[in-house]
């Protein structure tokens, strides 16, 4: 048996990397002697990183077609899909039309597998779903699943509510936890290293929020960093700092190396099981990442979540996160979250609150 999986795998981005390692862990153990393959950007960068065997991503547009003509991908690319018995559309948040591009470019994908492969079957697992903006969003989703897809999993409930009542999918929609919270395997111990770990997220830079508003917004999202490295510098702790997609944050993380302390460590490294081991060596982790409070959860630290998104609020309250009992802190845009500005006073107090109480009441048992 031979298995494709294709998602936003190769851009360096390690919370999409870990989604690849924890999908290939679950079918792996569903076909214990199946082959399974990546379809990656870089195919060498996932191979190096996951040991995941990998080829180019499947080419959709005139430029990516072109472009794996002239590299000679194309030919490995179409005889993996000739032969395939599953393809898996899998893993992460492209389904939404805030980003008009997004869905078409993904979707096209399984309707050119299905032209080229008529017996294989198509499964898009682990994804989140909405928010929908337009009603050709929604049409076109709709379309694209309803005929192309043979089974769909979504990582929580406000996808299944997005894809069942906003698009009005009929087909039967499986929800099932993020994958990297539940097929992701680490048993490495270390001794813990730092006192906490900062993973950042430079917010409100795409060109759909180009307005004074989220300029503002982003402003405040950096003084909010500001506050917690003079916070953690006060109370003189080790501080690590990270992005999981330090080669498209480094604006940020210069921000951050101007005002760095001596206890203060800044990593920027696309190396994926590196990140991780640091997350591991960390007595506590405040994350605005998804996959670093993902991450947090898994490896079983006391963590203090950004929501910035309806996927962290939806994956918190899957793990039986208490809101009136257990702390968050909260970033929104308006789009994918509700319009909230950054509150550094907020977040001060309660990274403070974070740092000085007892680390059991905020790790969640898996």
């Amino acid at each position: 048996m031979k298995i494709l999986i294709s998602g936003w795998y190769g851009y360096e981005n390690i919370g999409d990397e870990i989604i690849l390692y924890a999908i290939h862990n679950r079918y792996k153990k569903i076909h214990k002697n199946a082959e399974i393959i990546g379809c990656s950007s870089n195919p060498k960068y996932t191979f190096n990183q996951l040991g995941i065997k990998s080829i180019q991503q499947i080419p959709v547009g005139k430029r990516e077609l072109l472009k794996s003509i002239f590299n000679l991908s194309i030919f490995k690319v179409l005889f993996h899909l000739v032969t395939c018995d599953l393809f898996i559309l899998g893993g992460g948040g492209f389904l939404s039309d805030w980003q008009i591009e997004a869905p078409k470019d993904w979707l096209r994908k399984i309707k050119l597998v299905k032209i080229i492969n008529p017996q294989v079957k198509v499964h898009v697992f682990g994804i989140g779903a909405g928010p929908f903006i337009s009603d050709s969003g929604k049409n076109y989703v709709k379309n694209k699943l309803e005929k192309y897809a043979d089974e769909i999993t979504v990582r929580d409930y406000r996808s299944y509510y997005e894809l069942k009542s906003i698009c009005k999918i009929s087909k039967n929609i499986n929800i099932e936890i993020d994958p990297v919270a539940k097929y992701f395997n680490y048993s490495k111990k270390f001794d813990e290293e730092f006192d906490l770990c900062l993973i950042v997220k430079d917010n409100f830079t795409s060109k759909y929020w180009s307005d004074p508003i989220n300029n503002k917004k982003r402003s405040l999202l950096f003084e909010c960093y500001k506050k917690i490295i003079n916070l953690s510098q006060a109370k003189k702790i080790n501080l690590l700092v990270i992005s999981l997609h330090s080669n498209h944050e480094t604006e940020i993380l210069c921000y951050l190396e101007k005002i760095a302390y001596e206890n203060m460590t800044i990593i920027k490294s696309n190396n994926v099981f590196e990140i991780i081991d640091l997350i591991a060596k960390s007595s506590k982790v405040i994350s605005m990442r998804l996959h670093g409070n993902i991450l947090a959860y898994v490896l079983n630290k006391p963590f203090l979540p950004i929501v910035y998104h309806f996927k962290t609020y939806e994956f918190l309250k899957m793990i039986g996160f208490d809101f009136l009992i257990n702390d968050v802190l909260f970033c929104g845009d308006g789009i994918n979250w509700d319009d909230i500005s950054p509150d550094p006073v907020m977040w001060e107090f309660l990274v403070c609150k974070f740092i000085e109480k007892n680390s059991n009441e905020y790790i969640i048992k898996k």
